[in-house]
């Protein structure tokens, strides 16, 4: 069996968590993301009030950064 390496593992769900969030600000870039949340909230029965800000570049490269 093969051993695990941390800083391998680490880097791979950094690396994940860093791909869902520019697919988010994508979706968001697109206009996608509230249709998809009130959809995915629907589904759940609720109904929050929130806004999705307009897409600012230096947002989004600090959201896959962080």
């Amino acid at each position: 069996m093969q051993k695990v390496h941390s800083h391998k593992v680490g880097l791979v769900f950094g690396g994940l968590f860093a791909l869902g969030h520019a697919l988010w600000a994508l979706m968001v870039f697109l206009g996608f993301a509230k249709p998809l949340l009130d959809f995915i909230f629907g589904l759940h029965f609720l109904r929050v009030q929130f806004d999705i800000t307009p897409f600012d570049l230096g947002n989004a490269i600090m959201l896959v950064i962080v």
